[in-house]
């Protein structure tokens, strides 16, 4: 099972952003292919919140290609 870790900066917004890019960030990890034994570090930044959350799984999956 990969291991994750997520954080969020007060650049992401107040508690209430910092806890919503949070929870996408674990549930966006959830769906997306990670490597098993492997450990992550996930850092939110501002923009988040507003991102599509498709998007957002493709770039934790590494698909993205920005």
């Amino acid at each position: 099972v990969p291991r994750l870790g997520i954080v969020a900066g007060k650049k992401v917004g107040n508690a209430v952003n910092r806890n919503r890019a949070k929870r996408r960030l674990r549930e966006a990890a959830h769906l997306a292919t990670l490597h098993p034994q492997t450990d992550y570090i996930l850092i939110a930044g501002p923009d988040c919140i507003e991102m599509d959350f498709g998007d957002l799984v493709e770039a934790i999956s590494g698909k993205d290609e920005r």
